[in-house]
């Protein structure tokens, strides 16, 4: 199993009191470069290797894309980053 670590209290956490739905949107947007409203891989391996300092990936990111893609498209949709942080988020 994968673990998916972020460190720094602003990525995952909410501020100014946004619910998860504003605050994933707020992230999706961030990754999603060319606003396809859909994250490609080449998207996400080059907005966490901008953020090494904050973001800690235990495995290789590739595998972590892979745990966030639930349907397996090779794309993330706002959905499955919901879900993700969400389910996150609870623990």
């Amino acid at each position: 199993m994968h673990k998916f670590a972020i460190k720094g209290k602003n990525f995952i956490t909410l501020k100014n009191k946004m619910s998860v739905d504003e605050r994933c949107n707020e992230i999706f947007k961030a990754i999603d470069q060319d606003g396809s409203e859909s994250i490609d891989f080449a998207e996400f391996s080059g907005y966490f290797a901008n953020f090494k300092s904050i973001v800690n990936v235990d495995g290789d990111v590739a595998s972590v894309f892979a745990l966030i893609d639930t349907n397996n498209d090779g794309s993330l949709s706002k959905e499955e980053l919901k879900e993700f942080i969400s389910s996150r988020l609870k623990k």
